[in-house]
């Protein structure tokens, strides 16, 4: 996670997994963003134990995982997998991590 706005776009006629935008608003609530610089040893540890929670719930697509073919027919269950752990971050991110405004200008600049 960053301080860094996600970007959005579509692209015409693409099949393109990507996180919801309900996903993405969740991430970027009020344009707050974490601070990682003010967590102390306790808030990290207890972001560890919450993610780990989260993460124990993410589906692992064995087959896609350890199939070495790269058969496309396993894109779709590793893009959801990839969605579903970016979704644990972002969660536990919102849910420990403080968060500070960050003010919004046609100044900002990503990357």
């Amino acid at each position: 996670m960053s301080d860094h706005r996600p970007v959005s776009f579509h692209i015409k006629d693409a099949n393109i997994s990507c996180v919801s935008s309900d996903d993405m608003n969740h991430y970027n609530i009020d344009n707050k963003v974490p601070l990682w610089s003010n967590c102390d040893a306790a808030t990290l540890a207890c972001y560890a134990s919450h993610l780990d929670k989260l993460l124990q719930d993410v589906a692992i697509p064995y087959n896609a995982v350890v199939n070495t073919s790269r058969d496309k027919a396993f894109l779709a269950d590793i893009d959801i997998f990839y969605n579903d752990i970016c979704k644990c971050v972002v969660k536990a991110t919102a849910d420990i991590i403080p968060l500070r405004n960050r003010p919004v200008s046609e100044f900002n600049v990503l990357g």
